[in-house]
C-alpha cells in the first residue's frame, strides 16, 4: 500500500483511545508514576520535540505511537521486560491497518531504546527517549520522583528510605546524559 494514502492521523487517535482504554481497564494502584498521565505527559513531549524537528507525516507517527505504547508493557507484567512487550502490542495493533513494515519495525526500535540505560541510534528513538524523561529537566521532577519512590515501594513490597532513595536517584543522574542537543532549541 502507497504510504501517502495512509491516514495516519485516523491510526492515531485509534491507538490513542486503544491506550487510554487499556490504562483504564487495567488499573493498577501500584502504578502511581508508570500510568496514564505519565504516558500522556509524554506523549505531549514527544509531539513537542518533534515538532521543532519538523519531521513529516511518517516519522512524526512513529514518534507518537512508540509514546503512547512505551509503557503499556507494565500493565501486562512485571517491571522488566515492560518495554518488549509494548513493542509487541504496538506491532499487534498496527497490523492490519496498511503500516509500512519499515515504520513498524521503527516504532519498535523507537520503545525498545527507551529501556535503562537508554540506547538511542536515530533521531525518532533519541525524541522518544527525551520525551519519556523530559520531566527531569522540569518543575514536576520532585513530584514526579517521590511517585516514582512509591511505585518501587509497592511494587518491591518494601519501604525504601529517603537516604537509599536520594542516592538511587543521585547516581541515575550522574549516570544518565538526557539528549540535551534536544531541549535548548526547543526552549527558545
Amino acid at each position: 500500500m502507497d504510504q501517502t494514502s495512509i491516514d495516519y492521523s485516523s491510526i492515531l487517535e485509534q491507538a490513542q483511545h486503544y491506550v487510554r482504554s487499556f490504562f483504564d481497564t487495567h488499573i493498577s494502584d501500584k502504578l502511581v508514576y508508570h500510568n496514564r498521565k505519565h504516558t500522556e505527559r509524554v506523549v505531549e513531549a514527544a509531539v513537542q520535540i518533534a515538532q521543532h524537528y519538523q519531521l513529516n507525516d511518517a516519522e512524526f507517527f512513529t514518534v507518537k505511537i512508540a509514546a503512547w505504547f512505551h509503557d503499556i508493557g507494565y500493565l501486562t507484567g512485571e517491571g522488566p521486560g515492560h518495554e518488549e512487550r509494548g513493542a509487541r502490542m504496538a506491532e499487534s495493533f498496527l497490523e492490519g491497518t496498511g503500516v509500512d513494515r519499515g515504520i513498524i519495525d521503527s516504532i519498535r526500535k523507537c520503545i525498545l531504546a527507551t529501556q535503562l540505560p537508554q540506547r538511542a541510534v536515530t533521531l525518532l528513538e533519541q525524541i522518544v527517549c527525551d520525551a519519556d524523561l523530559y520531566h527531569l529537566g522540569t518543575e514536576e521532577f520532585s513530584d514526579r520522583n517521590k511517585a516514582m519512590r512509591r511505585e518501587a515501594e509497592a511494587v518491591k513490597h518494601r519501604k525504601i528510605s529517603k537516604d537509599e532513595w536520594r542516592k538511587g536517584t543521585i547516581r541515575f543522574l550522574e549516570s544518565h546524559a538526557l539528549l540535551y542537543r534536544l531541549l535548548p532549541a526547543i526552549a527558545e
